[in-house]
Order: structure tokens, then C-alpha cells, then sequence
């Protein structure tokens, strides 16, 4: 029995037989039911009515949940966010709006992957939903049922999908590409962006490994996901892809940026907000600069990372370039 908790943990539903927590990895409708498993469902909506009468319909097929505001909403999917499965919104709440939810869902990584579905009668409303990360719309009155059942499925199975799809692609301690998918998504760029010029960089923690036997593990991950979320802000911020290599390394692959050095430098002082913990930790870079001129994309990095590597043991260097 705990072996198949652990497996199921966490993917939104609960075995009937014992109402426990499950599942890490994803399986379509007809798996979960066929294993006698229902999804948690959060029905938000300040009418009780409305909540009622969709819950009742909706009881059958799964574990439905209730909220009467935006912020009953969010404390609920933050409690059991590891169970629920998919959002129900209603717009217009007292205390928060549902586009506040959404909003606030949209910035919190442990919420911004359940999906969501708007009630809604306001056809603008929906393209503004759209834009803050809502999956489809239930329109006021509710239409059959059968419809209802069918969107349902559709946004939870679509979600799971591309939950397994990111476990699959991402390194689970930083949320960066695995290297292998990372070289693919650098391929992509070399055939939109033909005519554009591209840096390689490499990153390294300096003795990661004496880190780890004066601070420990701990303290050794907390580094690495650290750096994980800031190689992805600046990834996202000049256009380009990060990942984690091996162990230390982490690359980054954007657009040729005149002032990459300060960029990088500013990517380290923000690592941490507590000095102390900054003051135990330094990097080392390794520039390619318009790395796309080299037909062999891994070898970019390849070279990023000699790059990096000839400055190492050099307290007064911390960026290197290939030329």
C-alpha cells in the first residue's frame, strides 16, 4: 500500500477505498478510473446555489471541493495543491475576483500549473482570462452537462500531459532544460533566427564540492536552485533558453548582448539575498561569443565550458572567452 501511495502522490486524486493522497506521474481519465481513482475538483463560486447544484452533478465522477471567495480559493488550493486537480472559477467573488486568483496562481510555482476553468457569461472577460493563464470557459447558464464533463476531462488530461511532458524535459531540482532537450531548442533557434548572432555561456560554481562537505547537501542544492532561477530570469529576460549540464555547470544560450559581463555579474549578486550565505559561494563564466558560427551545436558549450575552465583556480578572473 505505500508503495502505490508514494507512486500515485501528488496527480489530483484519491483512491475510493481509503480517500489517501496519490500520484506523482500522469494517467488519462480512463486509466485513473479504471484504477478506481477520482480527481479533486475546486468548485469556486460565492452563489451557493451554483455551487451545489454543479458539485451534485459533478459528485459521480469526483472529489469536489468548495470555495465561497478568492480568498478561500487560494488558501484551499495552497493547502491540498498536491491534490487538486483542476479550478472552477467564478469571476466575480467577493474579498478577490477570479482574475485576481488567476493572477495570483500565475506568480506562485506551486499553483500556476493547475489548470483552470472560468465561469463566465462576459466574452471579454474570457480573452482577458486567456491572457492570465485560463484553459477553456463554462458559460452561464450552465450548458449539459455531458459538455461540462467533457471540457472537464479535456483541461485535466491536457494539464497532466504537459506536466509529464516538463518532468520528462527538466532537470528537477532547477526547473532548467535537461542538456539533451536544450540542444534541441538551441537547434530551433539556429533555423528562426538564421541571421542572428548567439553567445554561449557556461557557468560553474567554484569548488562545489568543498561547499558540500563544510555546508552539506542542504546547503548544496539550496546553491544550485538558486542559480537554477536566476540562469532562467536571465534566459527570460534577453531571449534566450537555460539548462543545468552536469553537476556545477549550468549554460546559457541568447541573443549576443554588449554588456554581458555586467548582465552575468548582476546574475550573481542576486543569488542571494543574505550576505553571509553570498559571501560562501563565487562563479566563473565562459563566453562564446557568436557561438552560432560553429555547425556543432554541442561543441558550443564544449568550448563555453574551456572557456570557463581556464580561468578556474584564478581568484582575480571569473570570466574566460573562447576565441
Amino acid at each position: 500500500m505505500y508503495k502505490e501511495k508514494t507512486l500515485l502522490k501528488s496527480f489530483g486524486g484519491v483512491k475510493e477505498e481509503d480517500g489517501s493522497r496519490k500520484t506523482e506521474y500522469g494517467f488519462v481519465s480512463e486509466d485513473l478510473n479504471a484504477a478506481g481513482m477520482r480527481r479533486h475538483i475546486l468548485i469556486a463560486d460565492d452563489i451557493a446555489g451554483n455551487r451545489e447544484i454543479l458539485g451534485d452533478l459533478l459528485r459521480e465522477d469526483y472529489v469536489v471541493l468548495y470555495a465561497s471567495d478568492g480568498i478561500e480559493t487560494l488558501e484551499i488550493l495552497r493547502k491540498r495543491k498536491d491534490e487538486i486537480a483542476l479550478l472552477l472559477l467564478d469571476l466575480y467573488m467577493p474579498n478577490m475576483t477570479g482574475q485576481e486568483v488567476m493572477a495570483r496562481m500565475q506568480v506562485d510555482e506551486d499553483l500556476m500549473s493547475i489548470p483552470v476553468i472560468v465561469f463566465t457569461v462576459d466574452q471579454q472577460a474570457e480573452l482577458d482570462c486567456l491572457k492570465v493563464g485560463a484553459m477553456d470557459f463554462i458559460p452561464k447558464p450552465y450548458p449539459d452537462i455531458e459538455i461540462v464533463k467533457a471540457r472537464i476531462a479535456k483541461c485535466i488530461e491536457l494539464a497532466e500531459n504537459r506536466d509529464l511532458i516538463r518532468r520528462t524535459q527538466r532537470d528537477k531540482l532547477t526547473g532548467l532544460f535537461h542538456f539533451d532537450y536544450f540542444l534541441r531548442y538551441v537547434s530551433r533557434y539556429d533555423q528562426y533566427y538564421k541571421d542572428a548572432a548567439f553567445d554561449a555561456v557556461s557557468c560553474d560554481v567554484n569548488e562545489l564540492s568543498s561547499v558540500n562537505e563544510q555546508y552539506g547537501w542542504q546547503f548544496r542544492d539550496l546553491v544550485l536552485r538558486s542559480i537554477g532561477i536566476s540562469v532562467n530570469r536571465f534566459a527570460r529576460k534577453t531571449g534566450g533558453i537555460g539548462c543545468r549540464g552536469e553537476k556545477d555547470t549550468f549554460l546559457l544560450y541568447c541573443p549576443h548582448q554588449e554588456n554581458l559581463e555586467d548582465m552575468l555579474k548582476k546574475l550573481e549578486e542576486g543569488l542571494f539575498v543574505d550576505q553571509e550565505t553570498a559571501g560562501k559561494i563565487t562563479l566563473r563564466f565562459g563566453i562564446y561569443e557568436n557561438a552560432q558560427l560553429e555547425p556543432d551545436v554541442e561543441e558550443r558549450f564544449v568550448l563555453a565550458k574551456i572557456a570557463s575552465d581556464s580561468v578556474k583556480g584564478d581568484p582575480e578572473k571569473r570570466f574566460g572567452y573562447y576565441q
